[in-house]
């Protein structure tokens, strides 16, 4: 099953359009990102307390169709790869209301690499436990993160 994270816009989140801001869009899906993450059992907390940071390297963005007030979104996202230095999300962001007749329209989608960064700040390869839990969780691997997970 792929994680899901559900927001409902906020006013603030708005341009002088009346619809959500471009760049709103950047935090809806880092929050989706960590949920992820932490559905998988690695949290923030947990990396934060192991000196590891995650960075944003590359982020695109398509925005497919307007987002208005009070609007629901639901963001899926799949870790596509993980490699030893860095991960690569995949997003989309769907969303239903009234004036869509109660269709889930998807709305923007996002492509994301991040790399593991040490607490001095320079790229580092994935923890094992990270790579292991990575295995249990998604890929249901019984077997070390060798024969599962793209080095």
């Amino acid at each position: 099953m792929t994680p899901e994270t559900v927001l409902k816009v906020r006013s603030y989140e708005l341009d002088s359009y009346g619809h959500v801001n471009h760049a709103v869009y950047l935090n809806y899906f880092e929050k989706a990102r960590f949920d992820t993450l932490d559905s998988y059992g690695i949290s923030r907390r947990k990396m934060l307390d192991n000196g590891l940071k995650i960075y944003v390297v590359r982020l695109e963005i398509d925005y497919l169709s307007q987002v208005f007030f009070e609007d629901t979104l639901q963001i899926k996202t799949v870790l596509e790869k993980l490699k030893r230095t860095s991960l690569t999300f995949c997003q989309e962001a769907r969303t239903e209301s009234s004036e869509r007749a109660g269709k889930s329209v998807l709305v923007a989608k996002a492509r994301v690499v991040a790399v593991w960064v040490s607490k001095d700040g320079s790229p580092c390869r994935m923890p094992t436990e990270i790579a292991e839990q990575y295995s249990r969780e998604v890929l249901g691997a019984t077997e070390g993160p060798k024969t599962r997970v793209r080095r």
